[in-house]
């Protein structure tokens, strides 16, 4: 409005003075009527900007949600893979996890460096009787075992192969820490990383008979893509397991057959 007030006090000056120029006032009222519109526009403006960015926003936030959709609840996860497990095996499972110790490179001085223990906690699917067999197998596995009489830092270091080796008494599930975040990407045969903190888990399934648990999992994420929100409960993924066993089921008895 700046224009506006100026060229107001010119022609109340010239007014006074009794000279003012016949187009002034007309013109006056021209800027005057289109700094208004500006104005206006300028408001229209502001609110559309906020509009569309609140929508840029919402849809930014639904394009990280399915960037990470094969991200699932861990503890929710576990319990229906355990339910799972029970179903196509015959055998009731139920989820558990218990202390393990690897080792990762820590260096002294710049130079030197020592095998530095990492507390981790192993998760695992394991039969009402084999409890205590498999908290035994688990204690041996990842224990630190002398070659050729004492202890090198390779021997620290090779522990961690264990998470890769299929199990007689337990079925693994994953490893973390207690300060990484609760959900979980099921994938067969990720990239073993020790020492590493992450937002979330990676699955730590090598054995090659429980593949299936990985195959109901893509099928729980394809689910959610089919959601508006991208959301699952735990009763959805009951209910997607008891379609995936029987499906399983069906598949393998075909096969049986044609053999």
């Amino acid at each position: 409005m700046k224009n506006y007030n100026y060229i107001k006090r010119a022609i109340d000056k010239q007014k006074q003075n009794s000279k003012i120029v016949i187009y002034e006032e007309k013109q006056y009222e021209m800027i005057h009527n289109k700094e208004k519109e500006i104005i206006e526009l300028e408001k229209e403006k502001k609110l559309l900007l906020e509009e569309y960015n609140k929508k840029i926003s919402k849809l930014e936030n639904q394009k990280q949600k399915i960037q990470n959709i094969y991200y699932i609840n861990k503890d929710d996860s576990f319990n229906v893979i355990a339910y799972l497990v029970s179903k196509i095996e015959g055998i009731h499972y139920s989820s558990a996890e218990t202390e393990i110790v690897l080792y990762d490179t820590a260096f002294y001085s710049g130079s030197l460096s020592y095998p530095f223990p990492v507390t981790y906690k192993l998760a695992y699917l394991v039969s009402n009787e084999e409890q205590d067999i498999a908290k035994e197998e688990i204690k041996e596995r990842f224990s630190v075992k002398k070659n050729d009489g004492y202890l090198k830092d390779s021997d620290y270091y090779s522990i961690s192969k264990q998470l890769k080796e299929p199990s007689s008494h337990y079925i693994q599930l994953a490893y973390y820490k207690d300060k990484d975040g609760d959900n979980i990407r099921y994938k067969y045969g990720n990239f073993i990383d020790i020492s590493k903190s992450c937002s979330n888990i990676n699955s730590a399934i090598y054995d090659k008979r429980y593949t299936y648990i990985i195959d109901f999992m893509n099928e729980v994420i394809y689910y959610r893509l089919s959601k508006e929100d991208f959301s699952i409960c735990y009763d959805e993924m009951i209910e997607l397991a008891d379609d995936f066993v029987k499906r399983y089921k069906s598949n393998k008895s075909l096969v049986l057959t044609k053999k």
